[in-house]
């Protein structure tokens, strides 16, 4: 049978609690044996030295144990007004003794007393006995018996046998059985916090796996609400972004799909009529035919390559070419080349790239070609007579290159998507004189994936602004 991962977590912490409490209770055990058995031997060498003292002090008054010899009980008599006197047993004091100021001892003092005294044997001072305990012992305890700094006798107790005595076995017992009963106790209410405990850990597993079969499903419409402050929480934060993201792609991927479709289908419509029209005979077949046909199919030409090239930029960031590149020399080269087109647009270049001689690692190629596409876009959307500005500055360790010209413009709502797919402004930048809407995509590729950034914002001069930030390893002198 499998089992849920709720029922593994239960039945380890469980188990971990059984194991903890079967330590309790045998350190239990085996502690109160122990702090009995100190207690009891504790107690009894304190009652040792009062009973020695007492009995100096009756040796100092009678010179002799010959009362005690003869007369057995004023032996236990004695030895136990010392133990009365000296409290070390507890006493209980009833309602009437209470009042006339007296202690009685109980039961408990009466046995104990007793007990003490049958284990206590008298000794001269050469370890003679003189008087014999009522009951022995295997092993004893000493205490010496000292009359003006002469050792004038000894005290003999035989040790308490803590095996066999109803005594020691009742407070165990009784130590025990409240042991047990708060082990009982404390195994159900761990055994409960446990399984909530374990419920809470995996609610929010279950709630997770179950929305990932809907997202697997293509459900994208997702969200989980965990509140738990810990590493749940943020793997719920991180699938509810995940489900955006996916959402997102969904949506951008049918659009693109869309716009790929419609960007082919007026080319094609258009090579359809041509081909209809000269088959029908209501346009000749000629130089002027042919160059319109061909001009069709240069622009699904244009728009394939295009289409290839954003594909391919789309994972640049994983096979891109690291090469140190002299970002400075790479872009007066392009304008060098591009030279004739903007004399040809009337289109004026103004220059201010002493910041952009800097050293940048990455891909030569791919750097080119935002270069390229950022100045197609300027020939093709600049209005002539026009400026391009082109400036560069460095803050830290970043290039920070501005394409600004003279216009026209995008509107507002046309800043946040110059860079996607297939997107043209129209009617400033249109299909007769734009391109397939793909260039600036690419560009935005490329810029990301050299750990940089690219956006545009309007320009000081009245069109359109091109910024690009991008990091570079070393500036040239």
């Amino acid at each position: 049978m499998k089992l849920k991962l709720l029922h593994k977590l239960f039945l380890g912490n469980l188990a971990i609690i059984l194991v903890l409490v079967l330590g309790l209770l045998a350190a239990s055990y085996y502690s109160s044996k122990s702090f009995f058995s100190d207690s009891i031997k504790n107690m009894e060498n304190e009652a040792a030295l009062v009973i020695a003292s007492g009995l100096a002090k009756y040796y100092e008054k009678n010179n002799s144990w010959n009362d005690f010899v003869k007369q057995r009980k004023l032996w236990h008599s004695t030895i136990a007004s010392q133990l009365m006197n000296s409290e070390l047993m507890p006493v209980v004091t009833s309602k009437r003794s209470r009042e006339n100021g007296s202690k009685v001892p109980e039961k408990i003092f009466i046995a104990r007393a007793i007990h003490l005294i049958e284990r206590i044997s008298l000794l001269d001072s050469n370890k003679n006995s003189i008087i014999e305990a009522t009951i022995t012992s295997e092993k004893y305890i000493f205490q010496a018996i000292t009359h003006k700094g002469v050792n004038i006798a000894w005290l003999r107790i035989g040790l308490f046998d803590f095996k066999h005595q109803k005594a020691t076995d009742y407070y165990q017992k009784h130590h025990l059985n409240i042991v047990y009963l708060l082990g009982v106790i404390g195994v159900f209410a761990a055994a409960i916090c446990s399984f909530y405990l374990s419920r809470a850990i995996t609610a929010p597993i279950e709630q997770i796996s179950l929305n990932v079969k809907k997202l697997a499903s293509r459900n994208f419409d997702l969200h989980i609400d965990v509140n738990t402050n810990d590493e749940l929480q943020d793997l719920a934060t991180n699938f509810n972004q995940i489900a955006k993201e996916l959402s997102r792609y969904e949506a951008r991927q049918k659009q693109w799909l869309m716009d790929v479709s419609h960007e082919l289908r007026t080319p094609l419509t258009i090579l359809q009529g041509e081909f209809e029209a000269i088959n029908d005979g209501v346009t000749t077949y000629n130089k002027k035919s042919v160059a319109s046909l061909s001009e069709e199919v240069q622009h699904i030409s244009r728009l394939v390559n295009d289409l290839h090239e954003l594909t391919v930029t789309d994972t640049l960031e994983l096979d891109y070419q690291h090469e140190e590149v002299d970002f400075h020399l790479l872009l007066t080269n392009y304008l060098q080349r591009y030279r004739s087109k903007f004399l040809s647009s009337d289109i004026l270049i103004n220059l201010d790239l002493n910041a952009a001689k800097v050293i940048i690692a990455g891909d030569v190629y791919r750097l080119a070609q935002v270069i390229k596409n950022i100045l197609d876009n300027s020939v093709r959307y600049i209005k002539s007579p026009g400026q391009l500005w082109i400036e560069a500055k460095q803050i830290d360790n970043e290039l920070q290159l501005r394409f600004h010209d003279s216009g026209p413009g995008v509107p507002d709502i046309a800043l946040t998507r110059l860079f996607d797919r297939l997107y043209r402004s129209d009617p400033s930048r249109n299909r007769q004189t734009g391109g397939s809407g793909i260039g600036l995509a690419i560009c935005k590729n490329i810029i990301t994936a050299h750990k940089g950034q690219i956006f545009a914002n309007h320009s000081s001069k009245g069109g359109l602004c091109i910024n690009i930030q991008i990091p570079f390893t070393k500036q040239l002198s």
